[in-house]
């Protein structure tokens, strides 16, 4: 006990007279274990999400549909007399498309309404909710429900008004928001959730599209359901490319960063080993063996590791949750925190043994040296024996990381393959950057001593910067390749939603020739679309499914709408110029069933009222998410007038506003008339525009990780290179060299690293979006000064982490260096 009391004060009492290198052995440890746990974390989040069971994702055991045609009362009743069917759900469509505030006019588009029997939805999991159960949220006609998201990002609370707005032939639904659900049994978000009696005042009709189902033998159910004429779907059992990404790939590169982190506790164990050199030599003279330096070290290392562990626990808890809260705003997820504390003992123990383990890897090497070596500080030769027991700690390292990685990913075989894969990659990326900084550093400075010194150093030991150039270059190239990408969707986003034929504004619900439109508009060109729900017969006579409503349109108002004379054709042809023709979604013409054609005869048929029209060309609406979008076939007012004379009738109106002044039109609007919806171009698109950023922002902080790590290794190489070089920089300041342009050669140096580890990083993102381009025949924008700085950044991290650890050492006086005092 005496020798273990006296081995941990050895331990305890060198760990305090570390310093500088002790910070960076903890931030090593403390950096693999938060990427470990903050994306372990994430991962668990998101499971219930994306890795959910197949029978929640669905909603039931079985979803059984008559393919677009809205269900019976009949149909119903047959499946609920079927003995095998112990629950059923009925599902409604709610055709709607955003959500607007009343009080703030702030618009948000969902990912699905859905109309519920409150009383029997869900089927299987759970809705919870802040306050009460859905039922009773539900209860009253008027009242809906959002998902805990939806409701953030609206900043609204239960008994706030929403109107519900988008829908093409229904006029903008005031409600009231009756809960919050803070789960939806398959995870999904951005839901807005109405009982049938509500969804039946807004809609007049509500239309039951689906019944999901329970029941203990689903095959047999199936199986007579088919024969009856349903469509079934069954849960599905196949992992889609979500759940792959979200299972693996997360705890694959947390189980990377902590494998980088166990490399910066090696880098970082060489250079303390590296200093105490005269006290190892001291150590052995007075009669300790090796294992006794096994013993004394590794406890230090291990107390490095549970400081580190510890420290990355509590790091990996706070990265989990601000990385939920970045994924819940850019994807329509309801993600909630699980901490579990097996992942968090898991980080800690993880951290302790590879601190342990890649110490062990150093102190093997120091400890096995003799005494007169080191006093006499001659060059040390490493013995077969220590060579073997390095290459047996290593096989240890590799199977413990495997053994690890088999935990998290839940295969041995796939976590062995993650990090050979790992390992592979840094010594094959490690030898290219190796490669082309020895060509970089060939380049002759004449005129630049110290440039000329920086060089001549990296070329004496280029291996050394292998990590560093890795890390480098797989930070930037990710940053990179996400930036370039983003950067390239928003500016999509932000040129298809604002050029849409001149249309800024939409009001829904109502009518053109309103006073208010019309003063408030001013000079602004307005025109309307009015539609109605209607049945359309094909030349067979059989109805033509998909197509559920007729719309009036005039020549004033085809900007929105690209007419062809064949499907997907060349568009820009003239709009309809006789009341006795119409014109048909593109999709019409290219069905393989029926297709529909230039010339065919169309019945429209609204209420009692019906009409024959010639097909006269196809219309296409344009990219993106328009302001104004016709869904069914389109005719001339005049003839949309005579047809749903006794219809109701939703208007949407359009205002050719300037851009500028579209955002005071729409209040203007909205506060004329509160009862009607009014949506910009510019709100489209900045709610887009922010449904990207969250996304930026998310890959960022999964990506910069590796640059982190990259400033940790070089730091640690900083530090290795005072103390291997402490002689060359007391002569350089003895023969008059200033501590300003030795710390000048020595950021120079690493400047250097960051120029080719970044520079490299960025070329290839640079290259992945032009192979992009070329393979997907998309224009891709290059930003140049997003490559700037980025590289820029690089640069900065690796030249401030160098200043950073060698701004006190170079400031010693060359005699004390020389006397190695």
């Amino acid at each position: 006990m005496s020798t273990l009391a006296f081995y941990f004060r050895y331990a305890v009492r060198s760990l305090r007279r570390s310093g500088q290198r002790g910070v960076l052995a903890v931030a090593c440890v403390a950096f693999g274990v938060f990427s470990l746990v903050s994306l372990q974390l994430l991962a668990e989040s998101i499971a219930p999400a994306v890795l959910t069971d197949p029978v929640l994702a669905l909603g039931g055991d079985l979803s059984l549909s008559r393919e677009g045609t809205p269900l019976r009362p009949a149909d119903l009743d047959a499946l609920a007399d079927d003995p095998g069917i112990t629950a059923l759900d009925a599902r409604g469509e709610v055709p709607a498309r955003f959500i607007q505030t009343v009080e703030s006019a702030e618009v948000m588009f969902f990912n699905r309404a859905m109309a519920v029997d409150p009383e029997v939805f869900p089927l299987v999991g759970e809705v919870r909710l802040e306050e009460g159960t859905l039922a009773e949220a539900l209860r009253s006609t008027g009242s809906v429900v959002f998902t805990r998201d939806l409701a953030l990002r609206l900043a609204v609370d239960v008994g706030d008004r929403v109107r519900l707005a988008g829908s093409p032939t229904d006029t903008p639904a005031v409600l009231t928001v009756g809960g919050i659900a803070e789960t939806m049994p398959d995870g999904q978000g951005a839901t807005v959730v109405l009982s049938h009696e509500t969804a039946t005042s807004i809609l007049g009709d509500l239309r039951l599209v689906r019944v999901l189902v329970r029941t203990d033998t689903p095959e047999a159910v199936a199986a007579r359901t088919e024969a009856d004429g349903w469509a079934v779907v069954r849960p599905s059992l196949e992992r889609n490319e979500a759940q792959e990404l979200f299972g693996f790939a997360l705890p694959a590169a947390g189980l990377l960063g902590l494998l980088i982190g166990g490399i910066g506790v090696a880098n970082t164990l060489q250079v303390v080993l590296r200093r105490r050199r005269p006290e190892v030599a001291v150590l052995k003279t007075l009669g300790y063996r090796q294992r006794d330096l096994f013993a004394l070290f590794g406890l230090e290392t291990a107390l490095l590791g549970g400081i580190g562990g510890v420290l990355g626990v509590v790091l990996g808890i706070g990265g989990a949750e601000g990385l939920r809260q970045i994924m819940s705003r850019g994807l329509p997820f309801l993600l909630d925190l699980h901490v579990r504390p097996s992942i968090l003992l898991g980080g800690l123990a993880a951290g302790v043994l590879t601190a342990v383990l890649f110490g062990l890897i150093a102190i093997t090497r120091a400890s096995a040296v003799r005494p007169g070596s080191l006093l006499r500080q001659t060059p040390i030769r490493t013995t077969g024996r220590t060579r073997l027991a390095m290459i047996g700690l290593s096989v240890v390292l590799f199977g413990l990381f495997g053994a690890l990685g088999g935990v998290l990913i839940g295969s041995a075989l796939r976590g062995l393959g993650v990090v050979a894969a790992g390992v592979a990659g840094l010594v094959v990326f490690g030898a290219l950057m190796v490669a082309v900084l020895l060509v970089i550093v060939r380049i002759p400075t004449p005129g630049l001593p110290i440039v000329g010194m920086a060089s001549a150093n990296l070329r004496r030991h280029p291996v050394r910067a292998a990590a560093s150039l890795v890390a480098l270059f797989v930070g930037t190239f990710a940053i990179g390749v996400s930036a370039l990408a983003i950067l390239n969707g928003r500016q999509q986003v932000v040129s298809r939603m604002i050029d849409m034929g001149g249309v800024t504004v939409a009001a829904y619900g109502i009518p053109a020739d309103d006073p208010d439109v019309v003063r408030l508009a001013g000079d602004a060109p307005v025109w309307t679309d009015r539609t109605t729900e209607a049945e359309v017969v094909g030349p067979d006579g059989e109805m033509v499914s998909g197509v559920s409503m007729v719309s009036g349109r005039g020549a004033d108002g085809a900007s929105t709408a690209e007419v062809s004379d064949e499907p997907r054709g060349e568009r820009g042809r003239g709009w309809l110029t006789d009341l006795d023709q119409i014109l048909v979604p593109w999709w019409l013409g290219t069905r393989e069933e029926r297709p529909v054609g230039v010339g065919d005869s169309l019945r429209v048929r609204v209420g009692e009222a019906e009409r024959a029209f010639a097909v006269d060309g196809y219309y296409d609406l344009p990219d993106g998410i328009p302001l104004v979008g016709t869904r069914g076939v389109v005719v001339l007012p005049d003839a949309f007038d005579a047809l749903a004379a006794d219809a109701e009738v939703t208007t949407t109106v359009a205002i050719e506003a300037a851009p500028e002044a579209a955002e005071a039109l729409a209040v203007a609007l909205g506060t004329a008339r509160p009862d009607g919806a009014v949506v910009t171009a510019q709100q489209l698109a900045d709610m887009f525009t922010s449904v990207v950023r969250s996304l930026f922002i998310l890959v960022l902080a999964l990506t910069s990780l590796a640059l982190v790590a990259g400033t940790v290794l070089i730091a640690n190489g900083v530090g290795l290179a005072l103390v291997e070089r402490r002689r060359e920089l007391g002569v350089l300041k003895a023969v008059g060299y200033s501590a300003r342009q030795v710390l000048r050669m020595l950021v120079l140096e690493n400047a250097l690293l960051g120029v080719v580890g970044g520079g490299l990083g960025v070329a290839a993102a640079v290259l992945t979006m032009v192979a992009i381009e070329i393979t997907a025949e998309v224009e891709m924008l290059l930003f140049p000064m997003v490559s700037v700085l980025l590289v820029g950044v690089a640069v900065a991290l690796a030249a401030g982490s160098a200043l950073l650890v060698a701004a006190g050492p170079v400031r010693q006086r060359p005699l004390d260096v020389l006397r190695s005092e």
